[in-house]
């Protein structure tokens, strides 16, 4: 959960890969703390399974619905993003078979 203030062009540079911004372009702040928000939430998942949770490793993708994919190498994750007055939260699922 983080507040939906602005993300500094330098930290959306050192996050998210050049497709991520290209994608995050127009996005309201709103959506580019979801994007963020989804990419830490993978982040930890993928290393409490693996040990291995570079963020930076980690492909996100919002949906309007409310939904988010994340892929890295050989895994894919689906979550969720919710905006609450000026918070941003997420979560994501590890289906049973990436345990």
């Amino acid at each position: 959960m983080d507040d939906s203030d602005g993300l500094s062009d330098g930290i959306m540079r050192f996050v998210f890969s050049s497709e991520e911004l290209a994608s995050l372009r127009m996005a309201s702040s709103v959506e580019r703390r979801a994007a963020f928000c989804a990419k830490e939430a993978a982040s930890k998942a993928l290393s409490a399974l693996d040990g291995t949770g570079d963020f930076r490793k980690v492909s996100v993708s919002l949906k309007a619905d409310g939904t988010f994919a994340a892929v890295r190498r050989d895994v894919a994750l689906r979550g969720q993003w919710r905006f609450y007055d000026r918070l941003v939260s997420a979560m994501v699922a590890v289906p049973s078979e990436t345990v």
